[in-house]
């Protein structure tokens, strides 16, 4: 083979030729496999890009509510509080979808590729 095999590919090889299927039948299955794989790395990093955008909303949500309102120091401290664990949760979640992406992928990839 040319170029490096994913473990997944090389799994499905494995399975496939203990079960005696053909070349044809192998690759057809690995390319399958694949696009299966782009796409939900894909749909992820669609995710992770929400993420980001709702942890620069929560930034502008706090400007608008402290420019909207006369907010005293308790009131100001809360509101803290809530945006500060909005911004943790959502950063906990982003690093979960990196973590299921995998090291190996740098960005959004091209179907058929």
């Amino acid at each position: 083979m040319n170029k490096k095999e994913s473990v997944e590919e090389a799994t499905i090889r494995n399975i496939l030729n203990c079960c005696g299927a053909d070349e044809e039948t192998i690759k057809g299955a690995c390319d399958y496999m694949q696009e299966v794989v782009t796409g939900y790395r894909n749909g992820l990093y669609d995710a992770i890009s929400m993420i980001e955008q709702l942890n620069a909303g929560l930034d502008l949500q706090w400007l608008t509510a402290h420019n909207a309102i006369n907010i005293n120091n308790e009131t100001e401290r809360q509101f803290d509080y809530l945006i500060d664990s909005q911004a943790a949760l959502l950063e906990k979640t982003k690093n979960t979808l990196k973590a299921l992406i995998g090291d190996d992928v740098t960005g959004k990839e091209k179907r058929g590729e």
